[in-house]
């Protein structure tokens, strides 16, 4: 699949999840529960035929800390759920979405062929 069709993939997964807005790619002005693909990179596997390709998961939460933590808790399954037939998760965690001040979102890192 192209990465343009992976992107395609994720958002509509994503979008699945109550609450959540998913999109191909990182939209203008992301609210809490806007999410989006990026892509990590490739890996050429030992037969030098298949590409296992690395992707982030960006999730935009709440700009309160105990509201954040708070949606995380009622929507890690089901971003888990949505998001396993598209890609293989390797884990959650936090993250500062903006260089410049304190954006709250939810990082889930994954792969895919």
């Amino acid at each position: 699949m192209s990465l343009s069709g992976k992107r395609q993939e994720f958002a509509t997964a994503l979008s699945t999840v109550v609450g959540v807005t998913g999109y191909s790619y990182p939209p203008g002005n992301p609210r809490p529960g806007d999410a989006w693909p990026v892509w990590q990179g490739s890996t050429v596997g030992e037969d030098r035929i298949q590409f296992t390709n690395g992707w982030s998961v960006f999730v935009m939460l709440p700009q309160e800390q105990r509201a954040a933590d708070e949606w995380i808790d009622s929507h890690d399954q089901a971003l888990y759920d949505a998001i396993q037939p598209v890609a293989y998760i390797d884990g959650f965690a936090p993250a500062i979405l903006s260089p410049n001040s304190t954006v709250y979102g939810l990082l889930i890192t994954t792969r895919s062929e």
